[in-house]
């Protein structure tokens, strides 16, 4: 039996996030909603800290950032691999 894990699902109540959040709950897995509405923004790391708190997984669904939409996506990748490398994820 695999282990029960504490997974993050950043843009967690979007049009793929709420999808996505179902397959790690469905394996018994503890999931933390990551989007606005759940007080958590990416971007400037509004709660970002605590909420991550004890995770072990992060999966970035978030599709409706206006900050980033017009960069290319390598560099919004750049932007979470930053924040990550900066102990905040």
């Amino acid at each position: 039996m695999q282990a029960r894990r504490k997974i993050a699902v950043a843009g967690a109540t979007g049009r793929v996030g709420r999808h996505v959040v179902e397959v790690p709950e469905a394996g018994g897995h503890d999931v933390v909603a990551i989007s606005r509405s759940a007080g958590v923004d990416v971007i400037p790391r509004n709660g970002l800290a605590e909420a991550l708190g004890g995770v072990e997984c992060v999966i970035g669904t978030g599709t409706n950032v206006p900050e980033v939409a017009r960069l290319p996506a390598a560099s919004h990748q750049e932007i979470v691999i930053d924040n990550r490398l900066r102990g905040e994820l």
